[in-house]
């Protein structure tokens, strides 16, 4: 592990270019209206393309989500169980068995899904009908809306408008996720179907994952989860600090303080190259990896990163890190003792039933130390 040499991810986010070429073509085609309407004299041409933008914002909140409710859709028919769903900042989160409602800062998403794969073992053709299910979905709803179209040719102007412009977002948006890239460290839905069809390196990884995911939901804990694939550390993606964040949970489970805190030290160096969606629950881990190493000031610095989660999180997993930062920051005990009983009655609902019994045993082995007995 000390061998280990991070390196600082600095890396032209592939949304942050998407947007600078949606904002330029935005800027060129207005300017263009605007000299052309000044030298004309008629405005007509300004106001359509205003319009024509307007439209194509609409339609691409419209067409994100769309995307998402193909992955939902699929996922629920081959076993999927849906974690979270985000439209803008406004999120559904399943808690302890139930959904509540909360706000996130979702960036650089208009929709956002987080699903968990099913306790037992998908075929390829499964786990790729999940994959595709947004691409289809959007190809989909903008082959209805043509059909409209052609159907209603009298419609009113604007309605033609809109439908014209959406039909062509969306297509846009089927064809995008559908090419095999990695946009921000993160593979579009392309590039996991066409590396699973030709069979490439990349697939070693997603199907690693996939097993670990299964494994744990099945109620493996990390400990007892092989893992076969290493990470690479040299020029990362998401997936490979997912599998990095794996093995640390697989040390944190077997006891290895070490070994989970030079995990812990990695994962920080490399950062920037999780998902935006990822970064909660890694700062929950680097609170609680600080915690356990007695460095104050990085515990308080990542515990004020998840602190309005935290807030509000009132299952196991968020009850354990609360706990740990109560009694190795504050010496809090009462308090560190109240998260410890609260955590051990929501165990059994919490939706990884492998990472529920490791969060079950840092429980314990907290209350061992507040020399209290645990309660199941």
């Amino acid at each position: 592990m000390k061998n280990y040499t991070a390196n600082k991810i600095k890396r032209f986010s592939g949304i942050k270019l998407f947007n600078i070429i949606a904002y330029t073509v935005i800027a060129i085609l207005l300017g263009i209206a605007v000299l052309s309407s000044w030298f004309t004299g008629e405005w007509a041409d300004l106001k359509s393309i205003m319009t024509d933008i307007v439209f194509l914002m609409i339609a691409l909140a419209f067409g994100v989500n769309i995307h998402e409710i193909g992955h939902v859709v699929f996922g629920k028919i081959v076993g999927y169980k849906l974690i979270s769903y985000s439209i803008g900042p406004l999120t559904w989160l399943n808690e302890n068995g139930s959904m509540r409602f909360c706000f996130r800062k979702n960036k650089g998403f208009g929709g956002l899904c987080s699903m968990m794969p099913p306790n037992k073992n998908l075929t390829n053709y499964q786990y790729g009908m999940y994959y595709a299910g947004g691409v289809f979905f959007n190809t989909l709803s903008a082959s209805t809306l043509a059909v409209i179209y052609a159907a209603f040719a009298k419609m009113p102007e604007i309605m033609n408008s809109f439908f014209l412009d959406s039909v062509f977002c969306w297509v846009l948006l089927a064809g995008f996720n559908l090419l095999p890239l990695i946009i921000g460290n993160n593979p579009t839905d392309g590039k996991l179907i066409w590396s699973m069809l030709i069979k490439s390196p990349f697939t070693e990884k997603l199907i690693c994952l996939n097993r670990i995911s299964v494994q744990r939901s099945s109620g493996t804990r990390p400990r007892d989860i092989p893992i076969n694939v290493s990470p690479n550390t040299e020029k990362p993606d998401s997936f490979d600090m997912i599998l990095l964040l794996y093995q640390y949970f697989k040390a944190l489970d077997e006891g290895n303080k070490e070994k989970f805190i030079n995990y812990s030290e990695l994962i920080e160096k490399n950062i920037g190259a999780f998902s935006s969606i990822s970064l909660p629950a890694v700062y929950y881990e680097l609170c609680f990896s600080a915690c356990i190493a007695n460095n104050a000031d990085k515990a308080n610095r990542y515990y004020k990163k998840a602190e309005k989660l935290l807030r509000n999180d009132h299952d196991i997993n968020g009850l354990r890190i609360k706990a740990y930062y109560e009694y190795c920051i504050f010496g809090n005990n009462k308090e560190a003792l109240i998260c410890c009983k609260k955590a051990l009655k929501v165990a059994e609902k919490y939706p990884s039933k492998g990472q529920a019994k490791m969060e079950v045993g840092l429980i314990e082995s907290l209350m061992n130390q507040l020399e209290v007995a645990p309660i199941v």
